[in-house]
């Protein structure tokens, strides 16, 4: 199988040399990472013809290596007990880890064996791209994307930690992201169990930015919460680009940036909160367990199809501080409407007042105006209009006229004359012409007054009634006797 492996510039003496074949069957082609408790080499195996991860314990305050040699010589006195210890120890976490083969986002281990005065175990080679390699070179992660990647690695931590099993090495350079997009921790060369012995003999182990408080000191508890704040770093370093500042710094000031600060960053504000609270320096700040961190952190989102997505009971939902907001802001656009109302109406009753006395003779004159346009004087209906006004005097005339006719044919009676009342036309065409003359002149009078000097229209009035009490006596020479006699009383 080709090696496409890049060989490092410069190749450590105390390495085991390339192409060493290990426990008969595993060659050693290169150097993954080394760290304070063994280097983890690149491996074949020929036999699956598949790449393989062989973590060798060395730990180099216990032993050393002499270069071009492959057994380790251990120091002296209590460095030969304590390297055996912690190798025994090394081997319980190997078995430990190949009961979680299931894991999808942790390393599996293949094989264990001893050799060359230690022991090694052969794990799963993870391809891919590390998330510091991966940071460093795109910038920051989509906050959706790492809510998703991570959840995995979370589940899987919470069920490591049962096993009473601890990382210690969680950071951005121990998370693979595989080519499938699956994310995988990786090198459990550090991890330890938790015991009362353990405490006591437990190395010390930190890497800066993402190493707990309690990791500096020797002989301090350690749990599940030391995994917290490594992981909740790191989320930070794919939230932000930026490593945080070193935890024993951070006690005396702390000036990581909250990721509340961060607007650019599309999380719920209880995810924010609860990385932030697992990078607490103060363990009884910090969440106690993966479990309590991921009931915080996944509060609002929920995961479908592998795809995480907003929660939909709390879609619609609004923190309580900005439901208060929202009310107060409704209640004082309210005032400030009702203010201005208010302050409406007081002008317009104002500015009504002011022209109350203008309006009503406005609207007496647009009255008196109508009724008095100018009308001509040849017009009939204005000397109608005028001579109605006259009527009330008119009226009792023929009342007048009928008590006299009365009169007149008690005499007849008594004088024995008959009286016949049918033929009625000609009075009331005489009392016509007396009414219509009567208006006439009354007309003639008011037109006067309004359009015509008064000296103008005297005589013609004057000459009207004449005509007519002329004709109506002519008229009643030509009549007959008999005539005369029944229309006697009825005519002048």
């Amino acid at each position: 199988m080709k090696n496409d492996t890049e060989i490092p510039a410069v190749y450590e003496g105390y390495w085991l040399p390339r192409e060493t074949v290990l426990h008969g069957r595993y060659r050693i082609q290169d150097v993954i990472a080394e760290g304070g408790m063994g280097i983890v080499y690149l491996g074949y195996d020929p036999v699956l013809e598949t790449k393989v991860s062989i973590k060798e314990y060395f730990p180099c305050r216990y032993g050393m290596r002499i270069p071009g040699q492959t057994s380790l010589q251990i120091y002296a006195g209590s460095s030969a007990e304590l390297f055996r210890t912690e190798l025994e120890k090394f081997i319980k976490e190997a078995r430990t880890l190949a009961r979680f083969g299931a894991l999808d986002s942790i390393v599996s281990v293949k094989d264990f064996f001893y050799e060359n005065e230690t022991g090694y175990m052969v794990m799963e080679y993870v391809e891919g791209e590390t998330v510091k390699q991966l940071v460093e070179r795109e910038g920051k992660m989509e906050p959706q994307h790492v809510l998703r990647l991570m959840k995995p690695v979370l589940d899987c931590l919470a069920v490591i930690h049962q096993e009473k099993l601890l990382h210690r090495d969680i950071a951005p350079d121990n998370l693979i992201l595989r080519e499938d997009g699956r994310l995988v921790l990786i090198d459990f060369g550090t991890a330890r169990f938790l015991s009362a012995d353990d405490e006591q003999t437990m190395t010390i182990y930190y890497k800066s930015g993402y190493s707990a408080g309690e990791q500096y000191a020797p002989h301090t508890e350690k749990g599940p919460y030391t995994d917290v704040y490594g992981i909740c770093t790191t989320m930070y370093f794919m939230l932000t680009g930026v490593s945080p500042e070193e935890s024993v710094r951070r006690i005396l000031h702390d000036r990581v940036v909250p990721l509340s600060k961060y607007r650019d960053i599309d999380l719920p504000d209880s995810a924010k909160n609860a990385i932030v609270k697992g990078m607490e320096v103060d363990i009884l700040k910090r969440y106690a367990d993966v479990d309590q961190l991921c009931k915080d952190l996944y509060r609002n989102v929920d995961i479908v199809n592998g795809e995480l997505q907003k929660s939909r009971k709390n879609k619609w939902n609004v923190s309580r501080r900005g439901l208060v907001g929202i009310l107060i802001l409704l209640v004082i656009g309210a005032g400030v409407y009702g203010n201005r109302m208010n302050k409406r109406d007081g002008q317009d009753f104002m500015k009504d007042r002011a022209m109350g006395p203008d309006i009503t003779g406005i609207a007496a004159t647009s009255a008196l105006g109508t009724s008095s346009m100018p009308v001509p004087s040849s017009t009939p209906v204005l000397s109608d209009a005028i001579s109605s006004t006259k009527q009330p005097s008119e009226i009792k005339k023929p009342e007048k006229a009928e008590t006299s006719t009365k009169r007149k044919s008690i005499k007849a009676k008594k004088a024995g004359v008959t009286v016949t009342q049918n033929p009625t036309a000609p009075k009331s065409a005489a009392s016509n012409r007396k009414r219509s003359s009567g208006k006439s002149a009354k007309s003639s009078e008011k037109t006067v007054v309004t359009s015509r000097p008064k000296t103008t229209s005297a005589p013609r009035n004057g000459n009207s009634s004449k005509t007519g009490s002329s004709d109506q006596k002519s008229f009643a020479g030509k009549l007959p006797k008999a005539t005369k006699e029944s229309f006697a009383g009825q005519l002048p």
